[in-house]
Formats: structure tokens, sequence, C-alpha cells
């Protein structure tokens, strides 16, 4: 399972807890406060506390996974932008090594041929063709 996927499960099951909490608890302080008499009155109540929560559940529970969808999809882009980042940042620091390296190597030729090396070093800004 992917960490996305994982994660939007564990939104479903926090909601769906919180849902069955928050019904059970507002049937419970409903019976309490009107008193009910026998058992039919208890399952009327909660029939509509049901009915209620179902409501509820199905606007909160699309608001929800929305959010959790977008924070989710906002981690996982800011964790490939990292991994770009770094990936680039290793290939410009390999770029630039080979760059130092052929220099060096023609500067060494040069001195073994008796020749004057005028050629400047490799800096940053040609290395990678931006200048900063």
């Amino acid at each position: 399972m992917s960490v996305r996927s994982d994660a939007v499960h564990w939104w479903y099951g926090l909601f769906g807890f919180l849902t069955v909490y928050l019904t059970v608890t507002n049937t419970l302080t409903e019976v309490a406060r009107t008193n009910a008499a026998g058992w039919q009155e208890v399952q009327d109540i909660a029939t509509v506390k049901l009915t209620e929560a179902g409501a509820a559940s199905l606007i909160a529970s699309t608001i929800i996974t929305e959010v959790g969808h977008m924070v989710f999809a906002t981690m996982l882009r800011n964790r490939q932008r990292r991994k770009a980042f770094e990936e680039g940042e290793k290939a410009g620091e390999e770029r630039n090594q080979l760059l130092w390296e052929a220099w060096n190597q023609r500067r060494l030729e040069a001195a073994a041929r008796g020749e004057p090396f005028t050629e400047p070093p490799p800096t940053h800004d040609n290395a990678n063709g931006a200048s900063h």
C-alpha cells in the first residue's frame, strides 16, 4: 500500500470512530434529557440521531477526505521536489568535478610540453551555464 493510501485509510478510520462515538454520546444525552420511558422511545431517538449523523457524516467526510488528500498530495509533492533538487545538485557537482578534472588535465599537459597555459579555471557561473 502506498503512503497516501495508508494515510487516507487512517483518516477514514478516525472519522468513522468519531462518528460512532459522537452519535452514541449524542443519543445517550438525548435519551437522558427526554426521560424516555421505554425501549421504543430509545429506539426512535436513536433512529433520528443516526439519520442526522448520516447526513453530517456525508458532509464532513467529504470535507475531511478532500483536505486530507490536499495535505498528503502537498507532502508528496514536496518530497518529490526535495529529491529532484538533491539529484540535480549531485549531478551539478559531478559535472563541475569533471570540468575541473578536464581543465587540470589540459594544464598538466601544457606544463609537460613546456607551453604556457592561460585558460582560466572553470567557475561556478560557467559550470552550469547559468549566472548567479
